[in-house]
């Protein structure tokens, strides 16, 4: 393949993201010099020898095509070019395509997510995402489009080929990004305008019929400029740009518009943008939720959902497409559109319509698209888990700060996730460390303590017993139950968790895709069946009693293996 074959010639000098741009800038020159029909013998060794030439072609292209002239000059003064000698070699293998083939390649093929590294993906939309929104817009009559995080430009190369008369609006903080993007939509003969700009620290100047939106994640937000057509504001966007992303997106559409953000699904449910939430469905723009496949973005794991925003909404649309991708040939994640849109038109499995007044009612604001769509348990005597024992999440243990030490060398024990092993602990196993009592106590485990992953695709479960004066300190991958006993018997509750039943309760409240995520307002919330201490203790004896029988079958089952192994020698003996 061309573009892993350039990438290697580059890979001496350059990571997978720059070698990609530095592909662009020598096709883009390459690409001028054939459209010229000059020989410009271009040295991208050297920054001198380049400059002569490109000047050359620089004046050859001037009053042909100011656009691309000018794009030139961005080439010779601005830093998007980074000389080097393999960049030479990158050139021969350019100049052996046709113009055609070459012009395929720079404004389209090169920017193919099917090799990316995800660390270079998250700057480059999929093609496909491109293709569900415009088949999420439905014929709707679309003249101007925005992009307002609009990376290398992906996004709005595939709308110019749905709507090539369009007007193309791109924000890219990014230098050589945005450079790439213009060069891209300029050679297409694309009507586009790209402002080299972070949106967040400028007001929204733009009313499109269409806004786009793929933030990057996890980026602290600092400084925020209201906009001037202000038609939302969330008032609680703290530190981070989620919110701020989707405000800016609101305020960028016309009233009969419609936006599209890409986002990372925590903020749909987590407690921490409750308000926000809270504001969104309020203000009626929230008009569909989207839950997407992992590996289909950025190749990675990350939890991802589109939201599509609108006017005057009275509900929410849920659908549930986690699974709705499809493996290509080179054995990555593409959309499957036509099964998303399939869950869509035909309003049944996997999709849900929820009214604004229901959504606001539920406590958590829960806007996670799975969630509806998990089983409903329901039983008697079921109560909050909140009101009969206390939760909390382990102790936040630093590696890189705290030293780890050796079983028996420091105060405190540390129990992590590895060392529970079917339900039990060897506590005279567990490594130590030493920490201020004053901060660490409060995290000392008790008899009587059920402990349990809260995080990752493992489930294991364990009861604190007999620990005598020992110090434990749950990790925090291990969420903490202490039973009000009054009420609870420990031993009773962690029967429960190791059921089905109990396992389906965890389940459903758990949050995100791949890595499963259990809150400790979710735990609190969580249904249990709390009979009275005589059904408890049945329970318990049950379970001990069907569980001494699975024990004395499997050291019945380990006699017989030893047997079998061992039927061979006494043959031969005999």
């Amino acid at each position: 393949m061309l573009k892993l074959r350039l990438i290697k010639l580059l890979s001496e000098e350059f990571n997978y993201k720059t070698a990609i741009e530095e592909i662009a800038v020598v096709g883009f020159m390459t690409l001028l010099e054939k459209k010229c029909d000059i020989q410009c013998d271009f040295n991208f060794a050297d920054r001198n020898s380049f400059t002569t030439s490109a000047i050359k072609l620089y004046h050859q292209i001037f009053e042909k095509n100011g656009k691309i002239a000018e794009l030139v000059t961005f080439v010779i003064h601005a830093p998007v070019l980074k000389c080097c000698k393999a960049a030479n070699e990158v050139y021969e293998e350019l100049k052996k395509l046709s113009y055609e083939e070459l012009f395929d390649f720079i404004t389209k093929g090169l920017y193919e997510q099917d090799n990316f590294p995800s660390s270079l993906s998250r700057d480059i939309t999929p093609y496909d995402y491109s293709e569900l929104i415009y088949r999420l817009i439905d014929g709707k009559e679309i003249k101007t489009i925005a992009d307002i995080s609009s990376g290398k430009g992906n996004f709005l190369v595939g709308m110019f080929e749905k709507y090539p008369n369009a007007k193309l609006y791109g924000l890219e903080n990014m230098y050589t990004s945005s450079f790439i993007s213009e060069m891209r939509l300029c050679l297409m003969d694309a009507n586009y305008k790209i402002n080299r700009a972070n949106i967040l620290n400028h007001p929204s100047e733009i009313e499109c019929d269409l806004v786009f939106c793929n933030y990057p994640f996890n980026m602290p937000l600092r400084n925020f400029v209201k906009d001037y057509n202000q038609k939302i504001d969330f008032k609680d966007k703290k530190s981070r740009s989620d919110w701020a992303y989707i405000e800016k997106t609101i305020n960028s559409f016309v009233d009969d518009g419609v936006g599209f953000v890409l986002v990372n699904e925590g903020c749909l449910f987590n407690d921490l943008d409750k308000a926000n939430r809270k504001e969104l469905i309020n203000s009626g723009f929230l008009e569909m939720v989207i839950s997407m496949p992992t590996k289909t973005m950025d190749r990675s794991n990350a939890s991802n959902a589109i939201l599509k925003l609108s006017k005057n909404n009275n509900s929410v649309k849920f659908i549930n497409a986690k699974n709705c991708f499809r493996i290509s040939v080179n054995k990555t994640k593409e959309l499957d559109i036509d099964a998303i849109l399939e869950l869509i038109n035909n309003k049944e499995e996997n999709y849900v319509e929820v009214d604004n007044e229901t959504l606001i009612a539920d406590e958590k604001i829960n806007l996670y698209a799975p969630h509806f769509f998990q089983e409903q348990i329901v039983f008697s005597s079921s109560r909050p888990l909140e009101e009969v024992a206390q939760t909390f999440r382990g102790y936040q243990f630093n590696p890189k700060k705290q030293k780890e030490l050796m079983p028996g060398e420091g105060e405190y024990m540390l129990l992590k996730l590895g060392d529970i092993n079917d339900g039990k602990i060897d506590y005279d196993t567990l490594n130590t460390f030493n920490e201020e009592p004053s901060r660490i106590d409060k995290y000392l485990l008790k008899d009587g303590d059920v402990v349990f992953t809260s995080r990752g695709m493992g489930y294991k479960v364990a009861l604190i017993e007999e620990i005598g004066d020992k110090k434990i300190i749950p990790s925090p991958n291990l969420m903490v139950i202490r039973p009000v006993k009054t009420t609870l018997v420990p031993k009773y509750l962690y029967v429960f968790m190791n059921t089905a039943l109990g396992k389906k309760c965890i389940n459903r409240i758990s949050t995100g895709g791949v890595m499963p995520v259990v809150s400790k307002t979710n735990l609190d919330s969580m249904q249990i069946p709390v009979v009275d201490f005589e059904k408890q203790r049945k329970i318990i004896v049950k379970y001990n009693m069907v569980n001494m029988q699975i024990n004395n079958m499997r050291l019945r089952l380990k006699e017989r293996e030893e047997e079998a192994e061992n039927i061979f020698d006494e043959l031969v003996n005999i």
